[in-house]
């Protein structure tokens, strides 16, 4: 919801949808008899005529009574009905972003949970373990650089994780409208 409220493209959609009613109706008016002003009245002042004061007033009738005006009506109302279907096409658009950026959010924070809960315990038990074996000067070289450079790609793993799940998290917001650049 908060992702249609702050689109400008829906609010253009909506103003466009305002419009094309207001001229359905306009169109749908026209098929009925209407009064108006031909002219403005005029007041003249005549003496040399019969009447030396006069006020005059043209007033139109339209009688549509050969012409409904069925055609015109029917264009506005395919043009409103297009423009409806361009403004759900919109929102269609903008709910599938916000889901798929939702989606996406919930997907890396399942991943961060499980460097949290799984990876995050062996690399500090890693640490111990080298920490000890330094400390009783029992090193095998090359066991210890094979272990260190796994742990180190774990670890480049994981703020790798952190960078994909903040950069979700940002495309959700932007999706959202919270962010400005959309």
């Amino acid at each position: 919801a908060e992702a249609l409220s702050r689109r400008a493209l829906l609010r253009a959609d909506d103003a466009r949808s305002t419009q094309r009613a207001e001229a359905a109706r306009a169109e749908e008016a026209r098929r009925w008899p209407w009064i108006s002003l031909a002219s403005a009245p005029r007041f003249r002042v005549n003496d040399q005529g019969r009447y030396p004061q006069d006020l005059q007033v043209a007033i139109d009738v339209t009688l549509p009574i050969f012409d409904r005006n069925t055609g015109r009506i029917e264009a506005a109302e395919a043009e409103r009905r297009r423009q409806a279907d361009a403004r759900a096409a919109h929102v269609a658009e903008i709910e599938a972003e916000v889901e798929i950026a939702r989606a996406e959010v919930v997907r890396r924070a399942e991943i961060l949970e499980r460097y949290r809960t799984i990876v995050a315990p062996m690399l500090r038990e890693h640490e111990a373990l080298v920490r000890d074996a330094l400390a009783g000067q029992r090193l095998d070289l090359t066991a210890l650089l094979a272990a260190e450079e796994l742990a180190l790609r774990t670890q480049r793993q994981e703020i790798e994780a952190r960078l994909a799940h903040r950069r979700a998290s940002i495309r959700l917001q932007r999706a959202a409208g919270a962010l400005a650049g959309r």
